[in-house]
């Protein structure tokens, strides 16, 4: 393959950008910008991306391109029309972006535990995983794909919610067959459009409805024998609270979905997806509907879902997705052994009275504990919490230093409010 380089045409190099990002703006996008932009489109090619650089189509042209200009350069209709509709998607992306308060990402912070749903545990607006996309690590640890979801603000429910489900199915699928942990995650910026993993969130007017979503588009698109076992791989949407940067509440959320794909519910089978409407699904479950519909067998690779039953240029297009059915039971083994090996390592590590043994001094009871008088230092309180600190009413508090910004309304404060308290902010604090 010849090498493509930089033209000097306003862009700059590749080597000045990190690995993986382009320049914000699009205007500013050289030749190998646009190649590289190309290539990572779906259902475009190389072929193409190959023509546009030939044809030296620099950020400000891709700008002023449609499909008529494409399919002059000997570019097919299909892929045309997907260039510019993804243009078009990328340029209302960035018009969005300036809404959102602060452009830069802020520090890193974890994920929220796998598989949990009532933890007291929430992200900051533009703060970013720091996590991988990826593919499958230990089969235990998760990997994890994020999607930004900002870019649907025209569109109607409907299509929302089919957005969603779509990226679930194709995501659950690969993490399945590859016996892998997964969460998918909504509302989480990446390259190159955001930071790597940045927190942006959306707003969400119906839970309830994605979490329905989820449960008809499992009936619809896994073969009935299998259904049961997505259902029980595939967990319901799990909506985090996004704060401020100033801590107080965004009324937006980061939804997730995790995928668990434990042995005793996938065994050794493997897992076929179908790309069928979900009206028709739920009007005809036959087996010959589904072998009208299109069949996609995904894997999780590197950092995205690739099926194997796709059609490609090479000789023997099956002879992967044949391979890799003939080794799924060694794969399943592996997934055995690996739960083996954390439930033997959870028995073995010392959990829990951490919190009881620092406050009491190692007597177990607040009544004969060690110290007479307690100063408590506190940030935000999850809900989840405020219900397990009823204890501290009972404790001698001399003084609580509260960063909580709306402890009045719905925090630490508010749960001591029918006990005598003296209130001293910061600025009357400084004042003195």
């Amino acid at each position: 393959m010849a090498e493509h380089k930089a033209e000097g045409d306003g862009g700059g190099n590749m080597e000045d950008l990190p690995a993986g990002q382009l320049p914000a703006e699009i205007e500013s996008w050289s030749t190998e910008h646009v190649r590289k932009w190309t290539l990572e489109l779906k259902n475009i090619g190389e072929e193409c991306a190959n023509i546009m650089y030939q044809q030296k189509i620099n950020g400000e042209s891709l700008l002023l391109l449609d499909k008529s200009d494409l399919m002059g350069t000997g570019i097919p209709l299909g892929p045309a029309k997907l260039i510019i509709h993804k243009r078009d998607e990328l340029v209302k992306l960035k018009a969005e972006m300036l809404n959102y308060p602060g452009v830069q990402a802020g520090g890193p912070c974890k994920p929220y535990p796998f598989n949990r749903f009532h933890e007291a545990y929430r992200y900051r607006i533009n703060s970013c995983l720091d996590i991988p996309e990826s593919g499958a690590l230990d089969l235990i640890e998760p990997c994890h794909e994020f999607k930004a979801y900002i870019n649907t603000g025209d569109t109607t429910k409907e299509a929302k919610i089919k957005k969603f489900t779509d990226e679930v199915v194709r995501f659950a699928g690969a993490c399945m067959n590859s016996r892998t942990n997964g969460t998918i995650h909504f509302g989480v910026g990446d390259l190159p459009d955001f930071s790597h993993g940045q927190i942006l969130g959306f707003s969400v007017e119906d839970k309830e409805s994605f979490g329905k979503a989820l449960h008809d588009m499992i009936e619809g698109h896994f073969e009935h024998k299998h259904v049961a076992a997505a259902k029980k791989c595939i967990k319901p949407p799990r909506f985090v609270e996004v704060l401020q940067s100033d801590m107080t509440s965004s009324e937006n959320y980061v939804m997730e979905v995790d995928i668990e794909p434990t042995f005793s519910v996938c065994e050794e089978n493997f897992f076929h997806v179908y790309n069928m409407d979900s009206r028709k699904s739920k009007r005809s479950k036959s087996k010959e509907s589904r072998e009208d519909a299109k069949k996609s067998f995904y894997i999780r690779d590197n950092s995205s879902s690739r099926d194997l039953l796709r059609q490609n240029t090479q000789s023997k297009p099956l002879e992967e997705y044949t391979k890799y059915n003939e080794n799924i039971s060694k794969l399943s083994q592996e997934r055995k052994e690996a739960e083996e090996k954390r439930l033997s390592i959870a028995r073995n590590s010392v959990q829990g009275s951490k919190l009881c043994e620092m406050i009491t001094g190692g007597s177990h009871s607040l009544d004969t504990s060690h110290f007479e008088r307690y100063i408590l230092v506190t940030n935000k309180s999850h809900p989840v919490q405020l219900d397990s600190l009823s204890f501290l009413l009972d404790m001698n508090l001399t003084a609580v230093l509260d960063f909580d910004p709306e402890s009045s309304e719905k925090g630490l404060k508010k749960f001591f409010e029918d006990r005598n308290t003296n209130v001293h902010s910061p600025a009357a604090v400084q004042n003195h």
